[in-house]
């Protein structure tokens, strides 16, 4: 019996394939690493919207620019 891996985009959900593709390792470990929110009117603070995933992978530059895009706008719609 073998084992075979199967990558999927994180943005499209469809599977990569073998070819070369982006794949990013995020050091989660470090609170700086996510979404930089900038400060509200009353905490005067900025804050980091941690990513939930320490492994991506994407099919090209569309779909990673769709991914981190939705993160943008899912952030800048919890502040207004």
């Amino acid at each position: 019996m073998s084992r075979h891996t199967i990558y999927k985009c994180d943005q499209c959900k469809r599977e990569i394939g073998a070819k070369p593709h982006i794949t990013l390792v995020l050091n989660l470990s470090h609170s700086g690493t996510g979404i930089a929110v900038p400060p509200t009117h009353t905490n005067g603070l900025w804050k980091t919207n941690r990513l939930n995933d320490s492994f991506l992978q994407f099919h090209d530059g569309k779909c990673i620019a769709a991914y981190f895009d939705g993160l943008l706008k899912k952030a800048s719609t919890k502040r207004t």
